[in-house]
């Protein structure tokens, strides 16, 4: 039915009238004679008209909510976007603190991104139904029922009511998107303003003119802060103890903790684990007591009621300064170690670590003054010349320790570098040197603030920087040990995971390339941050890093593929446990044939990697119609005469893939014999024992007949064939033969060297000794030193090594004679002999 206008007075007297009108309700009015009964029905009627209208209007009514309630979030985000906007406007214009307004943003981007999804599945269950009503008729066409126009109109309307909250909240994360924008354009813009602000540069006479009174009346504000501060601790015996208890606690830990710092110099390289280890130690031992002491003292004064808010903010600070040169100088100490160099994790030459150890501390100390001098000028509330003496001192002090660190040698003498430069590495070196001057000059410019901002870069990301290297040095020692095979992790992984060499070889780099890769980004993240990037905008940059981001048209998550990854990777471990599980339990020989069972074991592989491949692909968010339309390109592409490449490209996937063949193979392919150094998509690269490198394709490789000598493992047999004259015992020479096969050191024990009996040849016994080497790469080595120890040995024995011999038996001497005589008569000119 179509949804009637209800509303307003008249409809309402129109449904009443004419549910008042009803032609039954008439008769009994006028059938009735009695005032009481007359009453009853008009009452009645009165009744039935009122829930008649209330029925009818219900749809309408029912509408208008479910308009409302769509209207209703919009509404809401709007009036929030446009308070935001206004608030952005106002700090555009002013210089207070930007709010926390970013997330309140992204919040109503999420909730207009969720009510789109929830919004266009009920819009296309709309629109599908539209369609199955069909477009209205022309006017020349037949009616259509009245049902069919009226359930048409309410679906349009249904349908135009959905598209515009759909548009309107798309409209509104846009606009959200725009304001994210304006305020990250704000943010950078203060911040270059704070950076690039210009000060009177302390090579101008009028700083030091406005220093000159303005430092009498810092001096005396200290001491009206001191003398006001000092009357509030009486009784002063309060501080004295709380003084004394903070230099017994960091006297008992330094006792107490002395073991873990200490660190022996030893005459063999440590293991970096160990190494690292003993550092965190170290630094743990040496940094606690300082910060347990800073700690009892500033929680002593918070206590005693003896941090004015004057001063809380200073005293917080200075704690903080405390705590980050402990830290660090500690630290510094224990990965360079000057006094044990086998401990030692950063690499600097023994002559310069203690140096080095020092300027780092120094470095430190400045980092952690400069902070507590900040918070004091706040405090005192001194003026701007005063705040700029301070910092531009501080600049100075360090770019002389940052100097100083440079022009220390840092390496020791090498054969490469026999004296090595103070440059040296260059690479590091110079560009410090820039920064240097850099700082220098900006400071000397009047840019405080640009050569602070710079130095503390110098010391927070160097820091970040060398923090990195380490995990870095980290993860590549955690790969050696598990590529190893006597390193407890490798052990774990061979005796419970059922692990090979190879596949913790492949394990153990998928893993260093994804812990480099976590380590790299948490890196380059605290460095995006302290270099003024947002912690808002920094979480927005990895959310949609890892939850998705659009290239092309199309949406790309990083961590839907990493779980696709693991998707893919689990299912390959299945497949592995499962075919194991068959080759244990239901595949045995005295059950089924040997070659039955390698075909279902290869059937259960391919049909697990091709699930293993349609799972993580549908889950990465690939469309597998897609992969079928490029198929279907192919074909197309096959036909117009692409049809060798195809078979090589093919080829080259089931080499890859299958792996008959792998790089450092010793193959032999038709007359090519050689080591394999590269296997493509469309070639193989075979480079020969002539040191030449042959291309063949791919498709010899699958169609041909190829032997690999190193496919499963590099075991090898090495046959020598020797002949001995007949006059020897063939028992005695196969005892000698046997026992120089076991002699040799690169002759396996098992499986057993044997000797065979061949033939009788032409001029001699003809033996062979067949052995079985570790490595079939020594082949020829071993074939040398065979030979020459059975020579030696035969030798020895008195063993006859013949060589073919031939009787040649002359017939019709006499004639042969009378032919030489005759020739040498005519060479002389004498008349021949007649016999």
């Amino acid at each position: 039915m179509g949804r009637r206008n209800l509303g307003g007075p008249s409809g309402i007297w129109r449904a009443c009238h004419a549910a008042g009108a009803h032609p039954q309700f008439d008769r009994d009015r006028r059938s009735s004679s009695s005032p009481t009964h007359s009453h009853t029905s008009r009452l009645f009627s009165v009744l039935l008209a009122i829930l008649a209208c209330c029925v009818l209007a219900w749809p309408a009514f029912a509408v208008d909510d479910e308009a409302s309630e769509l209207e209703k979030p919009l509404v809401r985000w709007g009036a929030n976007l446009d308070t935001i906007e206004k608030t952005i406007e106002r700090l555009r214009k002013g210089d207070g603190d930007i709010p926390p307004i970013r997330r309140d943003i992204q919040a109503i981007q999420s909730e207009a991104d969720s009510y789109i999804q929830k919004l266009e599945p009920k819009l296309k269950v709309v629109q599908d139904q539209l369609a199955k009503l069909g477009e209205e008729p022309d006017k020349d066409a037949p009616p259509e029922p009245r049902l069919v126009t009226t359930e048409r109109q309410r679906l349009k309307e249904n349908a135009n009511k959905l598209d515009g909250a759909i548009k309107r909240a798309q409209q509104l994360a846009l606009r959200g998107g725009q304001l994210i924008t304006s305020l990250d354009a704000l943010r950078r813009a203060r911040f270059q303003r704070e950076v690039f602000e210009k000060e009177p540069s302390p090579l101008s006479p009028r700083l030091w003119q406005e220093i000159s009174p303005d430092l009498g009346r810092g001096v005396g504000s200290l001491a009206v802060l001191w003398s006001s501060w000092w009357a509030r601790a009486e009784p002063h015996y309060r501080l004295f103890l709380l003084l004394a208890g903070a230099i017994g606690i960091a006297v008992g830990l330094r006792l107490l903790l002395t073991p873990w710092s200490r660190r022996r110099a030893i005459g063999e390289e440590q293991q970096f684990f160990r190494k690292a280890a003993s550092a965190a130690r170290a630094t743990f031992a040496r940094a606690m007591p300082t910060i347990a002491a800073a700690a009892v003292i500033y929680l002593g004064l918070a206590y005693l009621d003896l941090l004015p808010p004057s001063l809380s903010h200073f005293v917080a600070v200075t704690f903080e300064a405390i705590v980050i040169y402990a830290i660090a100088s500690s630290l510094a100490r224990s990965l360079i170690a000057p006094n044990a160099p086998q401990w030692r994790l950063i690499p600097i030459s023994d002559g310069s670590a203690g140096k080095v150890t020092r300027l780092i501390k120094a470095v430190a100390a400045v980092y952690a003054i400069a902070g507590a001098l900040t918070a004091m000028d706040a405090a005192l509330a001194l003026t701007s010349p005063i705040q700029t003496l301070h910092r531009m001192i501080l600049i100075w002090v360090f770019v002389a320790l940052l100097a100083s660190l440079l022009l220390t040698t840092w390496y020791e003498r090498t054969p490469t570098q026999p004296r090595p430069s103070k440059l040296w590495p260059a690479w590091v070196k110079l560009p410090l040197w820039g920064v240097v001057f850099a700082i220098l000059g900006a400071s000397l410019l009047g840019y405080t603030n640009l050569a602070q901002f710079i130095a503390g870069q110098v010391i927070v990301t160097g820091t970040i920087i060398q923090l990195i290297w380490l995990f870095h040095w980290a993860v590549r020692e955690l790969v050696a040990d598990l590529s190893e095979a006597d390193s407890p992790a490798a052990h774990v992984l061979s005796h419970h995971f059922r692990m090979g060499r190879r596949t913790r070889r492949v394990t153990a780099l998928a893993l260093g390339l994804v812990l480099n890769l976590l380590v790299i980004a948490a890196g380059a993240t605290i460095i995006a941050f302290n270099w003024g990037f947002s912690l808002d905008t920094l979480q927005e940059w990895v959310s949609t890093a890892f939850f998705g981001f659009e290239i092309a048209g199309f949406r790309i998550s990083i961590a839907r593929i990493m779980v696709a990854l693991l998707l893919f990777a689990a299912v390959l471990i299945a497949t592995r446990f499962f075919r194991d599980w068959l080759d244990q339990s239901v595949l045995l020989p005295p059950r089924v044939e040997a070659g039955l069972a390698n075909s279902i074991r290869t059937v259960v592989g391919y049909v697990g990697i091709t699930l293993a491949a349609m799972l993580g692909v549908s889950y990465a968010g690939f469309d597998l119609t897609n992969i079928a339309i490029v198929a279907g390109a192919l074909s197309v592409g096959i036909g117009f005469g692409l049809q060798s490449i195809v078979n090589n490209f093919v080829s080259g996937l089931i080499l890859l893939v299958e792996r008959p063949i792998k790089v450092g193979d010793w193959v032999e392919a038709g007359d090519t014999h050689g080591y394999v150094r590269r296997i493509s998509v469309r070639s193989t690269e075979i480079e020969t024992f002539d040191r030449a490198s042959v291309i063949v394709p791919n498709s010899e490789l699958i169609a041909g007949r190829v032997t690999n000598w190193t496919h499963r493992n590099t075991l090898g047999r090495v046959i020598v064939r020797i002949g001995v004259s007949y006059d020897s015992d063939p028992e005695a020479v196969s005892e000698l033969l046997l026992q120089v096969g076991r002699g040799q050191e690169k002759v396996l024990e098992w499986p057993q060297p044997y000797v065979v009996f061949e033939d009788f040849g032409a001029s001699s016994l003809d033996f062979s000794l067949r052995v079985y080497i570790a490595d079939v790469n020594d082949v020829l080595t071993v074939n040398t030193d065979l030979r020459a120890e059975i020579f030696k040995a035969f030798r020895a024995a008195g063993i006859e090594i013949p060589f073919p011999q031939q009787d040649v038996h002359l017939r019709d001497l006499d004639l042969v004679k009378a032919a030489i005589a005759r020739s040498l008569a005519e060479r002389n000119g004498a008349e021949p002999e007649q016999n």
